[in-house]
Formats: structure tokens, sequence, C-alpha cells
């Protein structure tokens, strides 16, 4: 039962009449036709109990009246944060039922989208939707009295109290504004609410007279400026005076990571509106244009996506050219939108596969150049490619530094892909595809019609934006270089090292002028081409003697290898697969060989594996005595056990296994005089991550300082580590309390270290205290 005053009806006393007179029946006069119609269901009563016609007070009041009532209405929807696309849609169907709406004063009623019984009650759209909703059920009233059709039929009480309750009108419950995120001391919400109806004369004026009101923040994080991005605002001046008075907004994030900047390339706003929003403020334009939403894209990524209008991706593009081969969460690029989907398609592989070997027809005796300019001339004629390739090339040229001007992507002439005039730099797309994670069918095709640029050396020509200028460097790479250090691996890597070896096979044989690398020792290191089969030993059977051959640090093959070491999963094609079992295999005089900085293979593997596995032990038994060797002065001529047990990330297997193979280098220092046990404690690993093994290996190291001008034992070690646990400085000072009466160097002892660095009574000062409370007396020296 609901209790109501004035002109509202009791629910409950209808619900009687009702039921009293559940059906009417009345004869046709065109010969007795009856037709039943039965009592609508209680939701609909609800919605009827409190239906608001809101043409009658404008009746009454005029013209004008009207119109204030739309305008109010309008605001009252405003602040319960409806949009404007439900204000003023046309909505022609009814959405569904009302529910009982309890407010503070267990009274009134709503309409709702809900077409389920639900807990929770919205209110239609729109009052198109009221109106249509009210129209409806007028209709259903008027057959209930038996107007239209060929039906007539007599009024009854029924009807006469349905009748009655399709004039009540309808009570809203107050619903509270929606909390804003933003402070609410000096701003409003009017400019706000003006720019989601683009009312842009009224944004204008509001800047100008009251910029603090710019500063609102609606509950989901969007702001005026927001709103006006989002609502392609054709006036430049009006975005400029949202700035100006809230620069902050530039960089304010909504409910899904949005700037506005993402608002004004995914809908469309106009040139001169980007312009603004980029270099109004450039510190902050610079930032959003590298900003990711939560799914990772950047405004870049939504410009090309939604085609933003002329010039808008050069501007982005001008500011932040490295987006354009950022991956979002589905590893989809702003690169990969131009062309990987677009080539998937049926259409556009058959039209690729047209330009590649086998593709196309050609006469016996054709030429290199001469088969090139064919397909150049080709590509002209295929509108939907050329313009695809231009703009991929725009794109890519801006990602390695080329200079591009802002109408490059709307249109491109072919030869812009040669020499830059600007750096003197030479635009190789070769070079380019062979270097990245591309769809494959983009290389292909670069390769296609441009096979000269394999055989060409890349001298610092193709480097990132963001890569320093470095004057005077000659990188003399090939593409076959930039392809074995790329990250493209599986069939797609192997295909390309293949098609340049076939356009230009000597490139194995070519050291560059960085390092003195050769192909294949950037191949051996490349964690992402880790099958020796599928990537390796191709350029290993094209020049076997890579393997001897070492670069300008005096590395080897193996010893690159070795340091880039990645335990793979062991499997029945292992030893077939693994690069360094089968360089070891193929040259196992190279484990014995020394780089410049003293560095054994085996010296490479301690220093970056985590465990012993069938690589490591290849490697060790190709030159056993690599455990006993001692590294140059550059790394303080230390042995395998000290540079592994420097590590945190070092397992106690591995750890376990040096010691096993040379027992005495537990007792053995470096050249900075430590031990390993020293070593390892500040390097941050716990008792069981190895140092148990090492203290049983050599028990006097948990009493032998440091053989240095600090002179630490272990326990100032691992007093000074904050991120030491307590077990492990209450273990550490168990196995030697009088540690903790033997000051350093500087005269400090292990508790003036721990309270130094942040140790508290339960982290460790209580366990030093409990075995040398003399200590609080000493001063440090």
């Amino acid at each position: 039962e609901s209790k109501m005053s004035g002109t509202e009806l009791n629910l409950e006393s209808l619900r009687l009449q009702e039921s009293s007179s559940s059906s009417m029946s009345s004869s046709s006069r065109g010969g007795g036709h009856v037709r039943r119609t039965s009592e609508p269901p209680e939701e609909t009563l609800s919605v009827m109990v409190n239906h608001h016609n809101r043409e009658e007070p404008s009746r009454g009041s005029g013209a004008g009246g009207g119109g204030a009532a739309a305008t109010t209405d309008r605001r009252q929807l405003f602040d319960r944060h409806w949009s404007t696309s439900n204000l003023t849609a046309s909505n022609t169907a009814v959405r569904g039922f009302g529910r009982p709406y309890h407010n503070n004063n267990n009274r009134g009623y709503s309409v709702g989208h809900q077409t389920t019984p639900s807990s929770s009650f919205d209110f239609m759209n729109s009052l198109a939707d009221m109106q249509q909703f009210h129209a409806s059920w007028a209709n259903t009233g008027s057959d209930l009295l038996g107007g239209g059709g060929d039906v007539v039929s007599a009024p009854s009480s029924s009807s006469r109290s349905m009748m009655m309750l399709l004039q009540q009108p309808l009570e809203i419950p107050p619903m509270p504004r929606r909390a804003s995120i933003s402070p609410r001391v000096d701003s409003s919400s009017l400019i706000h609410d003006a720019a989601r109806i683009t009312d842009w004369d009224q944004v204008l004026r509001l800047c100008r007279t009251n910029p603090d009101y710019a500063k609102y923040t609606g509950a989901d994080g969007w702001t005026a400026l927001h709103h006006a991005c989002n609502r392609r605002c054709p006036r430049p001046e009006v975005v400029e005076a949202l700035i100006q008075a809230y620069p902050e907004a530039l960089s304010t994030e909504e409910e899904k990571g949005w700037l506005p900047l993402h608002y004004a390339c995914r809908f469309k706003a106009p040139k001169e509106v980007v312009h603004l929003l980029l270099h109004l403020y450039p510190e902050m334009g610079q930032a959003a244009v590298s900003q990711k939403d939560r799914q990772g894209r950047s405004p870049l990524y939504y410009a090309i996506r939604y085609d933003a209008p002329p010039g808008v991706v050069g501007l982005l593009l001008a500011v932040n050219p490295a987006a354009v081969l950022e991956a979002d969460q589905h590893d989809e690029s702003p690169l990969a939108l131009v062309w990987d989907n677009w080539a998937e398609k049926l259409e556009a592989r058959r039209m690729i596969h047209s330009f590649l070997p086998g593709g196309f027809p050609e006469p016996e005796g054709t030429t290199e150049q001469q088969r090139t300019e064919i397909l150049r001339r080709r590509l002209e004629r295929q509108s939907k490619l050329l313009k695809r390739w231009r703009q991929v090339n725009v794109l890519l040229k801006a990602a390695f530094g080329f200079p591009i001007q802002e109408a490059s992507w709307d249109a491109i002439d072919l030869q812009q892909e040669t020499i830059d005039t600007e750096t003197d730099r030479k635009w190789r797309i070769v070079h380019a595809t062979a270097s990245i994670k591309c769809h494959l069918s983009l290389f292909l095709l670069a390769c296609a019609l441009h096979p000269e640029q394999a055989r060409e050396l890349d001298e610092n020509d193709l480097r990132f934006a963001s890569d320093p200028m470095l004057s005077g460097l000659s990188t003399h790479q090939t593409a076959l270089h930039l392809a074995a250090a790329s990250s493209v691996g599986g069939e797609a890597g192997k295909t390309i090292i293949h098609r340049l070896l076939g356009l230009y096979r000597e490139a194995a044989h070519i050291q560059d002028a960085i390092d003195g690398s050769l192909p294949f020792h950037y191949m051996v290191e490349n964690k992402k081409k880790t099958n020796w089969a599928n990537h390796a030993a191709i350029l290993y059977h094209v020049y076997p003697r890579a393997v001897r051959v070492p670069d300008h640090q005096g590395r080897l093959p193996l010893h690159r290898a070795c340091a880039a070491i990645t335990h793979q999963d062991r499997d029945e094609e292992y030893f077939e697969t693994s690069v360094i079992i089968n360089v070891v295999r193929n040259y196992p005089a190279a484990a014995g060989h020394a780089d410049n900085a003293g560095c054994l293979p085996f010296h490479h593997l301690a220093l970056h594996a985590t465990c012993w596995d069938d690589e490591v032990e290849a490697v060790y038994n190709a030159h056993r005595g690599g455990a006993q060797a001692r590294t140059g002065a550059a790394w303080h001529n230390r042995l395998p056990l000290h540079l592994a047990a420097a590590r945190q990330e070092t397992q106690v297997g591995l750890i376990t296994r040096l010691l096993q193979i040379h027992p005495r280098a537990a007792s053995l220092t470096d050249s900075s005089g430590q031990l390993a046990l020293h070593l390892a404690v500040e390097a941050g690993k716990e008792w069981q991550d190895g140092l148990s093994a090492l203290y049983e290996a050599f028990p006097e190291g948990i009493r032998q300082a440091e053989d240095n001008p600090r002179g630490w034992l272990p326990l100032h070690m691992v007093a000074a580590n904050p991120q030491s646990s307590p077990e492990l400085v209450a273990k550490i000072t168990e196995l030697y309390p009088a540690g903790t009466m033997v000051a350093d160097g500087d005269g400090n002892y292990p508790l003036h270290i721990a309270c130094e660095n942040g140790k508290m009574w339960a982290t460790g000062l209580g366990a030093l205290f409990k075995a040398g409370p003399g200590v609080l007396s000493y001063a440090n020296g």
C-alpha cells in the first residue's frame, strides 16, 4: 500500500476496483462481435498512477511556458548526469515498465528501463520516452473505453477509473546530483554543462568571466575540455579559452584513461584544435601525445584508426614519432592498423602476391632493374595498395627520425623514399622493415620494390628518433645485420633471413663498424631467436667460419651466446635447438678463449645464468679449467663462484655445483679482498639462497673481514641492507656474536650501521643489542 495525498490516488483502492471488474464486454454495432480485454499488469498500474502529462501546464501558461518547462526538464536531467544524446534522440519504442520507487518518505514511483524485476530503478532516458509511453497507454485506455477500430465498448467503472489514472501527474522522486571529484569551493558546473550541450558561446563567455568554473570535473573524470574534444568543437578559440582557464585539464584522465587529446583524435576534432592541445602548453602536450589509455593505446592510434582530419597525424608524429611502433594490449600498433589488418584480407593478399617472385609473369632474361621498374609502374596503378604503401613509409620514416611534413600522411611522393636533403641520411625501407616487428608481407614487398637495398650498407642512417645524434659514427650494417638483431622470431624470422641471403649472400661475411659483429654474432645472442635450426644454423651454413671470428672486444659468438642464456625448457629436440650447445659442438675450442676483459665463456655463464643446466654443463665440459680461471682486472680477478654469488638471481643449485667442482673457491678472495660469502650477503641473498652452502664450504668466512680499507664482516653487510630479513640478521649474529663488538675501518659497529640504515628493533636491532649490549656506549670513528 502506498500512502498518497492531494490528487494522487490510493493504489490499493484501485486494485480492489479492478479486481471486482477484471474484464469487460461490449457488443459491436456491426452484429454482436465481442472483444475481451484483461486488466493491465501491476507494473503498468504503477506507471499510470505516477504518469505526468507535461502538456497540461503548458496549455495554461501560453507559448512561452512550454519552453521554460522543457528547459527545466533538461536541467534536471543534466543534474542527474543524463547524456545529451538521450535528451535529443527521438525514441519511438516504449523501453519498459515502471517499478515502485521508495524515497526517504516512502513515496513515489518511477518509470525505468528495466523489463525484469530489479531492486534499483532508473527513469526513462528522455522526456520523449515519457511522452511516447504516455501516448501508448493513452491509446490502451481509449481501447478499453471502446474507442478505435470497429469495436465499441460501453463505459464501465473500471474504464472510468483507468481514465482518471491516466490524467494524474507523475511525481518524480528527487535524485541527488552525482558527486564531483573536484574541489567545490570555487568551482561550478556551468562551463561543464554548457560544453556538454555544445553551447560554445556560453562556454567562451564563462571562460572569460569565471575561468575557475573550468576546473569542474564530473564523477567520471570528464572536464569541460573532454566534452569539447568529444563533441568535435569547431571553434579553436573556445578550446583555447578552456585550456587557458584550466591547463591541468590537458593531463586529466577520465575513467578509461583518456585525455582530452584521445577524444580529439578519436572524434575527428579539427586540426587547429589538436594543434592547441599539443602546443599551447608544449610540455603537457608532449606528455599527452605519449600517454596510453587503459588498453595501451596512444592518441596516434585513434587518429589513424578513425581517419583524423588532414594534418592531425602529422602533428602527432612530429611530437612523438615513437608511438608508431608502440603496441596495445592486443599487440596492435598504429603501423599494424595501417597495414596488417588490411593485408590479411583476401583481396589484399592476392594483390601483394602479384608483386612477389613467382606472382607475376616475367619474360626470360629480365634483369633485376627491369623487374623493379615493372613492379613500381604496376604499384602506381594499384590505388589501394599505393595509398597504404605511402602511409607505411611516412610512419616508419617518422619512427626512425626522418623529418616529415604535416601533409605527408595525406600526399607523399615516392621520390621521398631516397635521400633526405636536410640530414644527408638515406631512407631504406628494406632495412627498416627488417629491423622491426611488422607484417611479413610488408617486408617482402619492400624487397620486391627495392632489392638493391639489401646490398647497401647503413651508415648510421637508420636510427630511432629517440636515439642521440652521434656525429661521425659509422655503423656499416646491412639489412641482414638488422634482421639478425630484430625481435622477429619463428617462421617469419626464418623467412626474412632466407630472403635477405637470397638477395645478398655476402652480407653474412661483413663485420659492422659498431663492435665488429657479424650477423651471426647478433643472431646467437638474440633471445627471440633461440632455435638453432630455424635461425642461427642458416647463417652458419652460409659462413661456417663465423663461430671463430671475434668481435672488437675479443668475444666469440660463444661468449655472446652464453651472456644471453635463457634456460629453455628441455624437450626431445633440446640438443638440436639449443644455440649454446650447437656453437660448442661446432667449435669446442671457443670455451677456452678469453675475451679482452679476460672472461671465458664460462665466466659469462656465471654472470648471467640462474641455474646449472645442460647448456652450462656443455660449456664446462668443453673447458673444465674454466671453473678455476679468474677474470681480468676489470672484473676484480674473480672466479666463476664470485661472479655467481654476487647476483641475487642466482639459484642455490648453481652455487652448489660450482662449489662441487672447485671447493677451494669459497676460501679465496677477489682483488677487492672479498670472499664469495661477502659478495652473496652484500647482494641481498638469504640463508637458504646460497649463504648456507657458502658457509658450510668455508665456516671461517663468517669471521673474516674484507681485506680492504672498509673492513666489513658479513655481519656489517647484513646490518647495512635494509631488505635483509630479521631471521638472517639473527642467524649471522648467532654464528658470530663477537662480531657485534668489531668495528669497521671507520669505527662503525654493526649496531651503528643498522641504526643508520633504518633497522627497527624487530628487524635486527634486537638481535644485535642482545649479542653486544655494550656497543650502546661506543662512539664510532
